[in-house]
């Protein structure tokens, strides 16, 4: 998964702390919002069995946290030549030196390895707590894992910005339909900001998608409009 790395961030760490982690595994994507202290689980799809690592950075240094469990996944990795799925459980650390003066929140670099794999990169933004967390993206936004349509977010990520088309390992699979799309797509020419304004490009991405004809994350139409698209 080739994400764009915009900033130094704070959040994920694997531990053993006896907490329960979050339901569902959510999908190493950029910039997953978390809150210090909680338990999570994510996971990337790959095309190789052999454990991969997940590691974050402090200063110029890379710290290990630990290694994936693998497991052949149909539900999680629909790409088939990305079949194996690697979780990482971890407790979101208390890094608090992070952040700066009169902020609310850290941001922390993070990045999976493995053998045969090509090092993923991702980012995480970590509050201090879940009032934080609230006040700062809505209260009905308490998760990296709400997808909200109404107001163009999909797990946990507004859906507008700088996009990607690749033929697999993409952040979200994508299906083309005529009507009833979860997403009316525009394309902008400049930084989108509205709902649904993507501006395709190659190189220093927000997110990728690859277009598929089953399985999507979600359904998108093209239109051609102005501005806003919902």
């Amino acid at each position: 998964m080739k994400i764009k790395v915009f900033a130094s961030v704070v959040s994920l760490l694997v531990s053993g702390a006896l907490v329960p982690v979050a339901a569902e595994p959510v999908k190493a994507v950029d910039n997953l919002y978390m809150v210090a202290g909680d338990r999570y689980e994510i996971y990337h799809c790959a095309a190789s069995m052999r454990p991969a690592e997940l590691h974050y950075r402090i200063d110029r240094s890379w710290i290990r946290l630990g290694k994936s469990k693998v497991m052949r996944d149909g539900v999680l990795c629909k790409d088939r030549l990305l079949p194996f799925s690697h979780s990482f459980r971890f407790t979101v650390p208390m890094i608090y030196e992070s952040i700066e003066p009169n902020t609310k929140y850290a941001r922390m670099l993070l990045r999976t390895v493995g053998p045969q794999q090509i090092p993923k990169l991702f980012t995480a933004t970590v509050f201090r707590d879940k009032a934080e967390k609230a006040a700062a993206l809505g209260a009905d936004i308490q998760s990296s894992t709400i997808t909200n349509w109404d107001k163009c977010i999909y797990q946990g990520r507004f859906m507008t910005g700088r996009v990607k088309v690749v033929s697999y390992d993409a952040n979200y699979r994508v299906q083309l339909v005529n009507q009833g799309a979860n997403l009316l797509v525009s394309e902008s020419r400049t930084r989108p900001v509205q709902c649904g304004q993507w501006q395709f490009v190659n190189a220093n991405y927000d997110f990728t998608v690859q277009l598929v004809n089953d399985s999507p994350d979600f359904t998108i139409t093209i239109v051609k409009t102005n501005g806003v698209n919902r």
